[in-house]
């Protein structure tokens, strides 16, 4: 195993290390770029309970750099993960607009029922900004993976995966409405 030296490598030469699949230089690639994503982040002004998430999902952009850049293009690597990066925040920007349509659009004398109903506001609240698309997308809309996938540009992992959280949640606020019966 290589022993990486942090005042010495730079991206080409941790890309290369990495195409052999040092782990180490995987690493300290991944962490080299934590300020810019934390930046990046703030640049975009994302309501502060959506860091994790798109810090998350900065990462995945970030390892989706590393595999498909390529040196012919005369480009640094900085300079394709930035752009990466913003596509893909510029898409979020999207969602996020999309789903704050469909939160003013929807009935909410069809949420708020009862006092023994679920309250799903609360959940809302308990919702990162994608998990309230794939909600309202997925849950409300009837509308397939395929569908949720194609309309929110996510992978299919990323929707299965906001739809297992979701899932948890409402399981979680469910639990909370039981004991608050008992």
């Amino acid at each position: 195993m290589l022993i990486i030296n942090k005042h010495l490598e730079n991206d080409y030469e941790l890309l290369y290390l990495i195409d052999n699949n040092n782990e180490e230089a995987l690493t300290f690639l991944m962490e080299k770029y934590n300020n810019l994503i934390y930046k990046t982040i703030n640049k975009y002004k994302f309501p502060k309970n959506e860091f994790d998430d798109l810090f998350q999902e900065a990462k995945l952009v970030l390892f989706k750099a590393i595999k498909t850049f390529d040196e012919s293009y005369k480009k640094t690597f900085t300079n394709y993960y930035k752009l990466l990066l913003e596509n893909r925040f510029n898409t979020l920007i999207k969602v996020y607009n999309k789903l704050e349509y469909y939160e003013t659009t929807l009935n909410l004398d069809l949420v708020v029922e009862e006092e023994n109903s679920f309250d799903e506001i609360d959940i809302l609240e308990m919702l990162s900004s994608v998990e309230k698309a794939v909600y309202f997308k997925y849950f409300l809309g009837q509308v397939s993976i395929s569908e949720l996938v194609e309309s929110l540009n996510l992978t299919k992992k990323q929707a299965y995966n906001a739809i297992s959280r979701i899932k948890q949640k409402l399981h979680k606020q469910k639990n909370k409405l039981i004991n608050k019966i008992n």
